[in-house]
């Protein structure tokens, strides 16, 4: 039997020293030595406290961006939730980016239609969150991370209360985030299950309360959080096949909105020419009004959006051969557009998403854009305004056609 050391246990440090001196007592370590040896006792304490720390954060909710998916391709698809239907095949998308000119491909995976137990929806944040509390994240169309940036809330704490019955959520939002990625996956969830009850925000925009109306469901208005027996919703993209994270127009949604409003949209050629005007508001530059003066001098409507129903925009955007303008919502309205529309979108080349481009080449139509500096009382220069205002300006003559793949 061997012998039981009783001797007490030897301090961490001076045996890993040893180990690193080499055979004991064959040599004094140096103070490189010593140094090299203390060095491996944070190694030790740095895994600790990062475990502690994962442990905080999973308390947190702060957990891997994949454990928010309903389907991650990273793990198995989760089982508490029903896949009603499917509602979109995987498709690539190939656009322009305006900031350099060169190519971006959005590779999109299919896209279901849930059936979520005990899901919690909020009003404000227009998230919504399992029966744990935890975000889900094709309730938004951006990645989760860049979602919670945005809106830090990964958890929340379900309310006490849960109502009876199929619910399905049409969300308040910006114009374009509303009819690009709320709208058509609510009409697919209401295709599904349409005897849904709606809940709808009760500081709801105008446009959204322009779709309520036409509904025949129940609607009932909430201006909080609130938990529903079961909730139908269609995923949105969840920022997945996007090299930015975001502002992913996908060819299933615009096709969505454009069966639910075909009988809105012209069935002829079109050949109005449009002006986007932001005249007065927000991105606007300051001698903007110079730039549309000109622009209604060689044919184009001036449009800003106010004051016309989606039903409206709708039919006037179908019947249109050219698009030009200030980025801003309007261009939203591109999903109406007839195949092969021609854009133009202007800039600040301060802030130059690609979310437009994107629709254009859904509509395998044929983008441009062109960018002012800001500053020096930001406003486009003289040479730019005459560039654009030219009644030979075409986009095909600036950028080839680009389109689906």
């Amino acid at each position: 039997m061997a012998a039981h050391n009783s001797r007490p246990l030897t301090n961490t440090a001076s045996v890993t020293a040893a180990a690193i001196a080499g055979v004991a007592g064959t040599r004094e370590p140096d103070s490189k030595t010593i140094g090299g040896a203390f060095d491996l006792i944070p190694g030790i304490t740095r895994r600790a406290a990062h475990a502690l720390k994962r442990k905080a954060i999973i308390r947190l909710g702060l957990v891997s961006d994949q454990k928010f998916y309903l389907d991650s391709a990273i793990v198995k698809p989760r089982g508490d939730v029903e896949r009603i239907a499917l509602h979109s095949d995987a498709v690539d998308l190939e656009f322009t980016l305006p900031a350099d000119g060169s190519k971006a491909r959005n590779s999109y995976r299919p896209r279901f239609v849930y059936g979520i137990a005990d899901a919690t929806v909020d009003a404000i944040s227009n998230l919504v969150y399992d029966r744990n509390g935890q975000f889900i994240a094709e309730s938004s169309s951006w990645l989760a991370m860049r979602q919670l940036y945005s809106w830090p809330s990964p958890q929340t704490r379900p309310p006490r209360a849960r109502w009876s019955g199929e619910f399905i959520f049409l969300p308040t939002n910006g114009y374009y985030h509303w009819l690009v990625e709320d709208l058509p996956v609510f009409l697919k969830s209401l295709h599904v299950a349409p005897n849904a009850k709606v809940l709808l925000p009760r500081n709801a925009r105008s446009y959204v309360r322009e779709v309520a109306e036409l509904l025949s469901n129940e609607v009932i208005e909430i201006s909080g959080k609130v938990r529903v027996e079961r909730l139908v919703m269609t995923a949105k993209t969840g920022g997945v096949g996007s090299p930015f994270g975001g502002l992913t127009p996908h060819p299933a949604d615009v096709a969505i909105l454009r069966e639910c409003f075909a009988r809105h949209l012209s069935g002829h050629p079109g050949n109005r020419k449009l002006y986007l005007t932001r005249v007065g508001q927000k991105r606007s530059p300051a001698n903007e009004r110079v730039l549309q003066s000109r622009m209604e001098r060689q044919g184009f409507e001036s449009f800003d959006g106010s004051s016309m129903s989606v039903a409206s925009q709708a039919a006037l955007f179908s019947s249109a051969a050219q698009v030009v303008g200030m980025h801003g919502a309007a261009f939203a309205n591109l999903v109406w557009a007839p195949l092969g529309i021609d854009v133009t979108e202007m800039f600040s080349s301060a802030y130059m998403p690609a979310c437009y481009s994107a629709l254009t080449a859904i509509a395998r139509g044929a983008y441009a854009c062109w960018a002012y500096v800001p500053g020096n009382g930001d406003v486009i220069d003289e040479d730019t305004i005459e560039r654009l205002s030219s009644a030979v300006l075409r986009p095909q003559q600036i950028i080839s056609s680009v389109g689906l793949r």
